[in-house]
């Protein structure tokens, strides 16, 4: 499928997931999948939830994404060097803006840490798709075997953490669909304007 349509695919999937949060029986089958989730917390499991989390965090994806640019200060390649951190930074900008024009509470369960912001996207789903995602197409393009395997490796990450934030009680499962499908939104941009900058 083009990249175009799954861009606006994804975008539309944002609007109508944004209207769609205040409707009661999304709003009642998000909050039954955290109650649900509630009833199987498990000290050895909350643990692996907290590192998958804490993967997610900006403590985490800032210090990744200064070792990978690095590489690219040794290679003198300067356009990607500067695209990782347009990346980083822009696509944290976006999920704040956001945030603030949908303003949807978090849930008022049994949060298992205590967070503030707003809820709808979930900023660390969001922000790690589009920097795992990007990283896993760096290296993509350095490699000529197991491409895949990098991909499959990169969103199954990405998809761990984006469980960690409903285990935690601190997401919907709206706001982490949402942040994936922002992040995706966003990681395409930027993969669109980098490959445009490079050909010229």
């Amino acid at each position: 499928m083009n990249k175009t349509y799954i861009f606006f695919i994804l975008l539309f999937y944002l609007i109508t997931s944004s209207f769609a949060i205040k409707n009661e029986t999304v709003r009642h089958v998000d909050d039954t999948i955290i109650q649900s989730i509630e009833g199987v917390r498990n000290d050895p499991f909350t643990s692996i939830m907290f590192f998958f989390t804490e993967i997610g965090s900006y403590h985490i994806l800032l210090p990744v994404t200064i070792f990978i640019s690095i590489y690219y200060i040794f290679r003198k390649k300067w356009i990607t060097f500067i695209i990782l951190y347009i990346n980083l930074y822009g696509v944290r900008w976006m999920n704040e803006m956001i945030k603030e024009m949908v303003k949807r509470e978090r849930p008022d369960f049994d949060r298992l840490t205590d967070i503030s912001g707003y809820s709808f996207p979930s900023g660390h789903t969001m922000n790690s798709t589009a920097v795992y995602g990007l990283i896993a197409y760096l290296i993509s393009t350095r490699i000529k075997k197991g491409k895949r395997v990098v991909f499959a490796v990169s969103s199954i990450l990405c998809l761990l953490i984006g469980l960690s934030r409903i285990y935690l009680g601190v997401h919907y499962l709206t706001d982490v669909l949402a942040g994936f499908a922002v992040g995706l939104c966003w990681l395409m941009f930027i993969l669109t304007i980098s490959e445009k900058v490079r050909q010229k």
